[in-house]
């Protein structure tokens, strides 16, 4: 299914909501809203879903006008964010259910779920109750309820947010291979950056009820459009312009804020020309990976990330800092600012992150 929303508004009372959105969605994507809480993605959501009416704007499935349509005729599949189990039901009345409002034959029930059991992995489950699942479980279960009826788009609400941290990256990746096989138009509703970058094919950032930037999510990491975006998506150093930045002579004269990735940042023992000179002030593991903070000679300071042995660096320790690029924000423009220095010098690379 093709989605297209045309200028969407949504208030509730005094609240803006929904503020001028428009976007579009190729048939088989799948598709992060993702920003802060309170920002509109799960509004544009529940219109999508027809559970909410907006006051304004136009929302197209496959070309046709979906407004007055309710929302169990606009074959869709609707994952709450807290599952919205029956408890009262068991696993497979729970998957039926859909197929029983259709009032679909008992074979064909029948078949329906014990083929969606296999699917989400939960076969053998099918007499269980809610209360016995674990959290990992009762999701599946709500995601095989919202296949069941064969909808043409699936909806997900935070579909992750209440389970635990390595349960929830263990379903990410099961999610992303199960749409991939099925090939369903599928749209999520997130507020946390590295899901919404592990799982889309694309990105619509949403903030304050306005879409701020649509794309992969690799360019609204690599090209973000406003200093928002750079915060909020993926990890940086911010700085406030004018500075002095060995390899980028037009930084002393830009008035703006400046963004550089932990990525774009390399050290080494030793420098050369458009390498900095700084001190190593903070080890930090997070585990895989160790974070570094380096105060420079300048006395800015930044952050940047190494994989393995951190005992190559010491507290205090003075290294050669090489920045291949970074983003500039005004009021009236973005520049990208490539280091004008060579990377390459006689002394081995510590770090390339």
């Amino acid at each position: 299914m093709r989605i297209e929303v045309r200028q969407l508004e949504k208030r509730f009372g005094s609240f803006q909501a929904v503020d001028n959105v428009s976007f579009s969605i190729e048939q088989g994507q799948l598709v992060g809203l993702l920003g802060p809480s309170g920002g509109g993605k799960t509004s544009i959501l529940r219109m999508l879903a027809g559970l909410e009416m907006p006051d304004q704007g136009e929302i197209f499935f496959d070309g046709k006008i979906v407004n007055p349509i309710p929302p169990q005729k606009r074959g869709i599949g609707f994952v709450f964010q807290h599952y919205a189990l029956f408890p009262h039901m068991d696993v497979f009345e729970n998957i039926a259910y859909g197929l029983r409002v259709q009032k679909r034959k008992k074979a064909v029930i029948r078949e329906r779920v014990y083929e969606l059991l296999h699917i989400v992995g939960l076969e053998g489950m099918e007499k269980k109750y809610p209360h016995q699942l674990s959290g990992g479980q009762k999701q599946r279960v709500a995601l095989a309820r919202a296949l069941a009826p064969e909808p043409k788009l699936l909806l997900l609400d935070e579909p992750f947010s209440a389970i635990d941290a390595q349960v929830r990256k263990e379903l990410r990746r099961w999610l992303r291979g199960l749409i991939e096989q099925l090939g369903m138009t599928t749209v999520f509703v997130t507020h946390d950056q590295e899901e919404a970058i592990e799982l889309a094919d694309q990105l619509i950032v949403v903030r304050e009820g306005k879409v701020e930037q649509q794309g992969t999510p690799w360019d609204i990491y690599r090209n973000p459009v406003s200093p928002f975006i750079a915060s909020f998506v993926g990890e940086t150093n911010r700085w406030q312009g004018p500075v002095k930045l060995a390899g980028f002579p037009e930084l002393d004269r830009f008035h703006g804020s400046l963004f550089i990735r932990p990525e774009w940042i390399h050290m080494r023992r030793e420098g050369g020309p458009g390498h900095e000179k700084g001190m190593v002030k903070q080890i930090r593991y997070q585990g895989g990976r160790w974070q570094i903070e380096v105060e420079l000679a300048n006395g800015l300071h930044l952050l940047t990330f190494i994989q393995g042995d951190h005992h190559i660096f010491s507290l205090g320790q003075q290294v050669s800092i090489w920045i291949e690029r970074a983003l500039g924000f005004t009021d009236k423009e973005v520049r990208a600012f490539e280091c004008a220095s060579p990377k390459t010098v006689n002394a081995p690379a510590l770090s390339s992150v």
